[in-house]
């Protein structure tokens, strides 16, 4: 950082050293090097040995700037040498000429990608600035400090660092400085999933403008940084602003915004003005020196050009970078890598040739010698890149190279080596997944990002048949298969880490029910197939699958009509003529589900199924399958329940014993709910008082209504009393993304996803651990999650601490509700089956059948949206 180069000495020094910093600024390292070896040899002659070393500390930034960390080594080796031999180590010219040096082999550890190093380093720096007074370079020591936190992904001691920082009232005469804290601010809040919080600490664009006439090159990441906060709340006239501002940096900072200007493009799919830009802009990033900042620029730029390529089929245009393009960028990148001692970026350079190289054999088919030396090449250069991540330790890396030798070997027709890789691509995201719950700053999404790809392929493979392959032997079949059943299990516990964007569940602590009467059953959708394993009781859990073709969707077309059927009201359930429609649909998927498994589950007496859904199925009640020969639904003939990723809390209430139970509802219609868009009425639901008042008839239940309901109302119940069933008939919306996940409390309030988990959590009840069930009764499903991954309930359901969450996935008639929920408390509480109490499922499915036999309530709509979530048990 251009604030912690030292000045010393008046006269032709001292000029030297001006003209030196001005070049640096300006980016221009070869004139800055140049005028400080003139300044550096002056104070030699003049035997001024600090001095002399705290120029070495300036050329050292100069030269790292050109791209010659040797040379900035030796600058630095010279510089401390010069320091070990001065006489006045107490001195504060002495300590400041030792706070430079630290300050520039911190910077020379950062750009090597020795982070750990460099952070303790600049450890060292800033207490030594304090002790000097000198607050400005201080204050840069600690927001270094925080770069390199960010880098390791220590995102919450990064966070930390910088609010307290933000605190310092000497930082308001500091606006560069000021203005570099509070985008870095905004970038980790944005990597924590805080969007709102990131654009709030966003610093105006005025006061980067300001900033940046001090330094320019300081504040170009932060500027770039910031276009993708506002980008993410679509304020495309800031996000405008920002680029020019980006833009109109002299030197790199100029290529920088272009470059990411070119990237949002091609994300965008804004193909014909990325054409139009990319080729003067590899032409002007060819032309870099090669130093740090220049490799990391280029490395962005062979992606993008890199996804331009690919997509080059997507558009008609010729003007696409080719493979020769990429090419010697990549080269040019692993060169410079290789000279500069970064392992990262050289790893990095490496990885994306051997692509290139897979990417080439895939193009070639016709000529089989070509794609064999193609994809030698491509295994090659991937198992270098991958021995220098491993060597690093960068899992996010080892385990991207990892996945790519899968496809690799995959392509050479290699299954195991193919399925090798990609259970230590797995595991590589495991120990990541680790750091991440270690160090709990991490952004969990970046890591399902990169699960998610890698375990749907290991699926495909683990579960494929290949009339070409040899087909296993049933001990291999049934690892392959319980392989599978634990890679689904653990991406959605990643999916559920993912939506509180904290490392909340680990898949070690997954449970299991062993009941002899209880079948799992996993669907996968996989991107030309519905996959399903079906794991039974006893024989050691064997498992069994069965795969359905699906090269044009349509199954996930017949699910989403499904869905959009049950969620329409009858207008006449009498006639059952739209139910006969419905049953179309769900009989088909019964078909592609459970029609091939019906010998098993009949020769084993199976009385309930588990489902461990994935996808769009998350969206659709299983209950409402339709068998075609028996004329019955899946909820007439099982017990039926859902357990994302098999995460299990056990419950704690005893079979035969009274539950404590807190009722809270809204009957009101509510016109206007904060943080919601005006016109955004609910309407009354008058039934709600009937279902919490039998819910107090039968059970004792304290009732909270209406206006009683609020925030406050429900924390302090949860607080003094000693509940183990929590029933909340209320207006909400589950969605996948926590921000539209929600209830709605009488007096118009949002109580959000987190609030709720959080009144709910143990710690927050007297008696701890004891919820065994949460009914959420009247909410529904989000709009636009209709083809998307409704990871709402499932979030509550496993976060909240209640053994078994009972929900409505869209909402229904409240009288029909009010109808099933008496019902289930009746079953629940009151009927034996072979003499023993019925489990929460069982009592579901005689709730649900209990409505079927009403021609006013037979209709799915009624009686399908309730889905029990948890321990079935």
């Amino acid at each position: 950082m251009a604030s912690a180069l030292g000045s010393g000495g008046f006269g032709p020094i001292a000029r030297l050293d001006q003209s030196a910093r001005a070049a640096y600024a300006a980016g221009n390292g070869a004139n800055a090097a140049s005028l400080w070896r003139q300044a550096t040899e002056a104070a030699r002659r003049g035997g001024d040995t600090l001095l002399q070393a705290r120029l070495l500390s300036n050329l050292a930034l100069a030269q790292l700037l050109q791209g010659q960390p040797e040379e900035a080594q030796r600058s630095l080796e010279a510089g401390f040498a010069l320091l070990d031999a001065s006489a006045r180590p107490d001195d504060a010219l002495h300590q400041r000429t030792r706070a430079q040096l630290l300050h520039a082999r911190a910077r020379l550890e950062f750009e090597r990608g020795q982070l750990l190093p460099a952070l303790t380093t600049w450890r060292q720096v800033a207490p030594l600035y304090r002790q000097l007074g000198a607050r400005e370079a201080e204050l840069a020591s600690l927001i270094n400090q925080a770069e390199a936190l960010h880098s390791l992904g220590n995102l919450s001691e990064a966070r930390t660092l910088l609010e307290s920082l933000l605190q310092r009232s000497e930082l308001s005469g500091q606006p560069r400085l000021k203005a570099a804290a509070l985008a870095s601010l905004a970038v980790i809040l944005q990597r924590q999933g805080n969007l709102e919080d990131a654009k709030a600490w966003a610093p105006d664009l005025n006061v980067l403008a300001t900033a940046q006439k001090g330094d320019p090159r300081a504040k170009q990441q932060s500027n770039l940084a910031l276009i993708n906060i506002w980008a993410s709340h679509d304020d495309n006239t800031k996000v405008e602003q920002a680029y020019k501002l980006a833009e109109a940096i002299p030197g790199i900072g100029s290529l920088q915004a272009r470059a990411s200007r070119l990237a949002v493009l091609i994300n965008n799919s804004e193909y014909t003005a990325a054409a139009l830009l990319w080729p003067k802009l590899l032409d002007d990033v060819n032309k870099l020196p090669g130093n740090a900042t220049a490799l990391d620029l280029r490395l962005n730029l062979a992606s993008s050009l890199g996804l331009l390529h690919e997509r080059k089929s997507d558009f008609n245009m010729e003007n696409v970078p080719s493979e020769t393009h990429l090419r010697q960028l990549l080269q040019r990148s692993q060169n410079d890598a290789d000279r500069l001692g970064d392992g990262l970026a050289s790893s990095i350079a490496k990885g994306e040739l051997g692509a290139l190289a897979l990417s080439a054999a895939k193009a070639k088919p016709v000529d089989p010698a070509l794609s064999a030396a193609h994809l030698k090449e491509a295994e090659t250069l991937t198992q270098q890149a991958l021995g220098q991540t491993m060597a690093l330790k960068f899992p996010e890396f080892s385990s991207r190279w990892l996945w790519q030798l899968g496809l690799i070997f995959r392509e050479q027709n290699n299954r195991p080596a193919a399925l090798a890789a990609y259970q230590q691509a797995l595991n590589e995201l495991r120990t990541l997944s680790l750091d991440l719950a270690s160090s709990s700053p991490a952004d969990p999404s970046s890591f399902t990002k990169s699960l998610e790809p890698i375990s749907r392929e290991f699926i495909d493979l683990l579960t494929l048949t290949d009339p070409s392959i040899p087909k296993p032997n049933d001990n291999d079949l049934q690892d392959d298969l319980n392989r599978a059943r634990l890679v689904i299990e653990e991406l959605q516990v990643a999916e559920l880490n993912d939506f509180f964007r904290l490392p909340c569940f680990e898949s070690s602590s997954i449970a299991r029910g062993n009941e002899s009467n209880v079948a799992v059953v996993y669907p996968m959708l996989l991107p030309d197939r519905l996959e399903v394993i079906l794991r039974l009781p006893g024989d050691k859990d064997r498992l069994f699958h069965h795969s359905t073709k699906d090269p044009d969707g349509s199954i996930l077309n017949t699910i989403n009509t499904l869905r959009g059927q049950l969620k329409d009201r009858p207008h006449s359930p009498e006639s059952g003529a739209e139910a006969r429609l419905l049953q179309t649909q769900s009989q088909q998927l019964y078909q592609w589900i459970l029609a091939p498994f019906e010998k098993e589950l009949q020769d084993r007496e199976i009385s309930q199924l588990v489902f461990v859904p994935d996808a769009a199925l998350r969206n659709l009640p299983m209950g409402v399958l339709y068998n075609g020969e028996s004329k019955s639904y899946l909820s007439q003939s099982y017990a039926i329940a859902v357990a994302p990723g098999m995460l299990l809390t056990p419950s704690t209430r005893r079979p035969d014993s009274q539950p404590r139970v807190l009722g809270a509802g809204v009957s009101a219609m509510l016109e206007k709910v904060e943080g919601l868009p005006k016109g955004s009425t609910f309407n009354e639901l008058p039934a709600v008082e009937r279902e919490l008042e039998e819910l107090r008839n039968r059970t004792g239940a304290t009732v909270i209504l209406n206006d009683s309901f609020t925030k406050e109302g429900l924390q302090k119940a949860l607080q003094s009393g000693d509940y183990s069933v929590v029933h909340l008939a209320t207006h909400g919306q589950f969605s996948s993304n926590p921000n539209s996940t929600f209830l709605i409390t009488g007096d118009g309030k949002r109580i959000n996803v987190n609030q709720l988990v959080d009144f709910l959590q143990p710690s927050q009840r007297r008696t701890g651990n004891s919820l065994d069930l949460l009914i959420l009764s009247a909410c529904e499903g989000a709009k636009e999650d209709k083809n998307a991954n409704n990871l709402g309930l499932a979030a509550v359901a496993a976060r909240s601490g209640a053994s078994t969450t009972l929900a409505s996935l869209w909402s229904v008639n409240d009288a029909a509700t009010a109808t099933l929920m008496n019902a289930f408390y009746s079953h629940w509480l009151g009927d034996r089956i072979d003499g023993k109490p019925v489990s929460k499922a069982q009592a579901l499915s005689m709730a649900q059948k209990d409505l079927l036999k009403v021609t006013s309530t037979s209709h799915p709509y009624y009686w399908a949206a309730f889905t029990l979530v948890g321990d079935w048990r």
